[in-house]
């Protein structure tokens, strides 16, 4: 024996001959690999029998059929996705947990039961796990063992704010569909647990939409994505209509301080057809009607928006025409 070998030497004569025992477990029975000078095939098919009759090395293209792969060195189990975690506290297989910190030295999410259903939910505990220690806990796939004789198949489950699951959809805040029943018993029951992306319940959306003191709801809101409700549309809340008749004359100028957008509809009957006649806003004419109409009566309808001036005019001629009838809704 060589007494002068290198550490070099020896870590090269063991990857050597690592190579050529990979090299021989992927050969046929019928087939040797030779090793120092010696010729192996024998010991091929006893290795075999040992550790089963596949063999897999990196470039091996072997399917997996009937092999338990559920470690917990694994990511993906043979049904699901599963994660390495470390418990924050005690949980029994079945608790939906939450992520509340991240073990670097361990490569582990920690974890705890979720305490309100608005909680955002990692994963559901695939083993009991005492404080401190570590396991697994799915994020995508089937889990079975459960008691969900309280359910039938294909029930949707949400969080019930304490670690567990419930039929009951939360009706506040966000929540998260998380798994789906896939067989109802109470040793042996099956769900099938996916975490969605959380969404708003239709109560929270409604609340995105009340009036910032809370005295409305709905789409009576004074603001409705950041836009005042008076924009939206002239004659929902807070609209009437009011007769102006006895306050409105030609050549007058008005202005809507009513801080919303108002319309105005107005009758009038011409006298004398000989001059135009206008509507203007902001000084400039939005209706003409032109000398050479016939008399008698016309109308306009005009929106005035918030904070605009508006007149009804005839330069030429000031008593050409007469106000019957002024409305506003405002």
């Amino acid at each position: 024996m060589d007494c002068n070998i290198t550490f070099t030497q020896v870590k090269e004569k063991v990857c050597e001959y690592t190579n050529k025992f990979l090299e021989l477990m992927t050969k046929n029975n019928d087939e040797t690999v030779e090793i120092e000078g010696v010729t192996y095939n024998s010991f091929r098919k006893e290795i075999k029998e040992l550790v089963g009759t596949q063999v897999v090395t990196p470039d091996s293209t072997t399917t997996f059929t009937n092999k338990t792969i559920n470690d917990i060195s694994n990511i993906v189990g043979a049904n699901h996705i599963h994660y390495k975690v470390k418990a924050t506290e005690d949980l029994v297989k079945g608790d939906v947990v939450k992520i509340v910190g991240y073990n670097q030295g361990e490569d582990a999410t920690e974890v705890a039961k979720t305490t309100t259903v608005n909680c955002i939910a990692f994963g559901i505990v695939e083993e009991d796990l005492t404080n401190g220690s570590f396991g697994k806990v799915i994020s995508n796939g089937t889990l079975e063992g459960l008691d969900t004789s309280a359910w039938t198949e294909n029930t949707i489950l949400y969080s019930d704010g304490a670690g567990g699951l419930t039929d009951t959809k939360p009706t506040t805040g966000t929540y998260q569909s998380l798994a789906i029943v896939l067989k109802s018993n109470q040793n042996n029951g099956a769900i099938y647990f996916t975490a969605s992306e959380p969404v708003r319940t239709n109560n929270q959306l409604l609340e995105d939409l009340k009036t910032v003191d809370g005295s409305g709801s709905g789409l009576d809101a004074d603001l409705v994505d950041g836009v005042e409700r008076h924009l939206l549309g002239i004659g929902g809340s807070g609209y009437s209509v009011i007769d102006e008749t006895a306050n409105r004359d030609v050549e007058i100028t008005y202005t809507n301080t009513t801080g919303k957008p108002i319309l105005v509809m107005i009758n009038i009957h011409i006298t004398d057809s000989s001059n135009d006649k206008y509507f203007s806003i902001n000084n400039t004419n939005v209706f003409v009607i032109g000398g050479g109409t016939t008399t008698g009566d016309h109308s306009w309808v005009c929106v005035i928006p918030s904070g605009a001036t508006y007149k009804a005019t005839s330069p030429n001629n000031n008593g050409n025409y007469t106000i019957t009838k002024w409305v506003e809704l405002k």
